[in-house]
């Protein structure tokens, strides 16, 4: 074998399984990233509601519920704006729509007074949950004893949710009511 046909058959070699390669580089990649941000953006959720857990068992009154309600109201959801700043990849999580609705009526309950602050807060994020727009294993994964709070008010909220109000919920009621109108203007096919 002449001296270019060693030279020139491993640099082929070497081109092709690059470029086979590259893609699943860029998958690797993609997946590593969006888990690191999955999980930064649980543990923020984590501690949010932690503190309006914590604002909701103190006393009423109390310096140290006062503490928390300024926390809770001062609250920026910093790992969300800076998620956000990069769209290709915040939207590729399938939680974002979700993020997206609990940032936004937080925000636009925060400039408000009221009362309630803490249990506002914990039924966003509750409602994100029980309805499974939220991941229930990647919340408890990042804080055992936050993921024990939100089971002790899994139950309550599941019956005020009973039915679910959350847009996906309300969308396959809208569906299956359409399908219930469709099939009672229809003849029963099968008398008694």
């Amino acid at each position: 074998m002449s001296e270019w046909l060693k030279i020139l058959v491993p640099g082929l070699v070497g081109l092709v399984v690059g470029l086979l390669l590259e893609p699943v580089k860029a998958q690797i990649t993609l997946r590593i990233q969006l888990h690191n941000l999955r999980r930064a953006l649980y543990g923020e959720l984590s501690s949010f509601y932690s503190i309006a857990d914590s604002a909701e068992q103190c006393v009423e009154g109390s310096r140290l519920k006062q503490k928390y309600l300024e926390d809770l109201k001062e609250f920026r959801f910093s790992t969300y704006q800076y998620a956000r700043a990069n769209p290709a990849l915040f939207y590729a999580l399938s939680e974002s729509w979700s993020l997206d609705c609990l940032v936004r009526e937080w925000e636009s309950a925060a400039g408000k007074q009221i009362d309630s602050f803490p249990a506002l807060a914990l039924d966003l994020v509750g409602v994100g949950l029980v309805c499974e727009d939220l991941s229930e294993r990647e919340f408890r994964k990042i804080e055992e004893a936050v993921f024990r709070c939100y089971l002790a008010r899994k139950t309550k909220l599941q019956n005020d949710l009973s039915p679910c109000l959350c847009p996906r919920c309300m969308s396959e009621l809208e569906v299956a009511n359409r399908k219930g109108a469709k099939n009672s203007g229809e003849p029963n096919q099968n008398p008694s």
